[in-house]
C-alpha cells in the first residue's frame, strides 16, 4: 500500500490498486512538481503512475495494452522530462521518455529494431547531455547520447575501437560536468582498457593519452579517482 505524509498529520492512504491486491508501488522519482513511480493495477499491470498534487495516483500510460505490464524500470530525471526503459510487447525493453501525459509517454528510439530489447542501462546526464549504453542488432552494445534537441539518443563512434570492441566499454562517470569512460578491452592498436573522455565543448571524444589497464573509475570533489 502506498501512504503520503507531511510528517505531521495521519498518513493519508493512496489506494492505488482499489478493491485489489497490493500495488506494491516502488521507483519513486520527482520530475519538476510532479511524482512517477511504478505499481501494479489489476487490468493493466505493472505501470507507469503518476500523483498529482491532490494525492490521486493515476497510470501515466497503460504502455503494454492488457494486463501484461510494461513493467518500467530505471527511472532517470533529464531536466523536465523522465526518461526510463519499458517492454510495450511489441519492442522489447527500449528507452521510453515521458512529461507526464499519456500523449507525451513514448518511445525515445527503437534501438534494436530486429532482435528486441536493446537493454538501455548506466544513464547519466553530464553537462545536459543524456549519455546511456544499449545493445542494437548490427553494432552490438555501445555508447548513446540523448540529443538536446531532438530528444532523440544517437549512437556514439569511440576512436580507436572497432571490430566489437565498444561492446565493452563501461565505468561511465561525470567527474565536474565531463565524462569519462574506459574500455574493457583493447584499443586497435593494442592499449587494453584505456580511459576515454568527451570534451564538453566540442562533444569530441579521445583517449586519455598515457592510459592503460585502467578500472575502479570513480569521483570525489570534481575530481576523477581511477587505478
Amino acid at each position: 500500500m502506498l501512504f503520503r505524509s507531511d510528517g505531521e498529520t495521519t498518513p493519508q492512504l493512496i489506494d492505488v490498486n482499489p478493491g485489489g491486491n497490493s500495488s506494491n508501488p516502488s521507483d519513486f522519482t520527482l520530475v519538476g512538481g510532479t511524482v512517477f513511480f511504478v505499481a501494479n493495477r489489476d487490468g493493466i499491470g505493472r505501470e507507469l503512475f503518476r500523483l498529482d498534487a491532490s494525492g490521486t495516483a493515476a497510470p501515466v500510460k497503460d504502455i503494454q495494452p492488457g494486463n501484461g505490464g510494461s513493467f518500467p524500470h530505471s527511472l532517470f530525471v533529464f531536466g523536465s522530462t523522465l526518461y526510463f526503459v519499458a517492454n510495450d510487447g511489441v519492442h522489447g525493453d527500449e528507452l521510453w521518455q515521458s512529461d507526464g501525459t499519456a500523449a507525451g509517454t513514448h518511445l525515445a528510439r527503437d534501438i534494436n529494431n530486429v532482435t528486441l530489447d536493446s537493454g538501455p542501462s548506466n544513464l547519466l546526464d553530464v553537462d545536459g547531455i543524456l549519455y546511456f549504453m544499449a545493445s542494437d542488432a548490427t553494432l552490438g552494445r555501445g555508447l548513446y547520447a540523448v540529443d538536446p534537441a531532438s530528444g532523440v539518443p544517437q549512437r556514439l563512434s569511440i576512436p580507436g575501437l572497432s571490430g566489437g570492441n565498444e561492446a565493452n566499454i563501461d565505468s561511465l562517470v561525470n567527474a565536474d560536468g565531463r565524462l569519462y569512460f574506459r574500455s574493457g578491452w583493447s584499443t586497435d592498436d593494442g592499449i587494453y582498457a584505456p580511459l576515454f573522455t568527451i570534451d564538453p565543448a566540442s562533444r569530441q571524444i579521445s583517449r586519455v593519452e598515457g592510459t592503460r589497464n585502467v578500472q575502479n573509475l570513480s569521483h570525489l570533489d570534481g575530481q576523477l579517482l581511477f587505478q
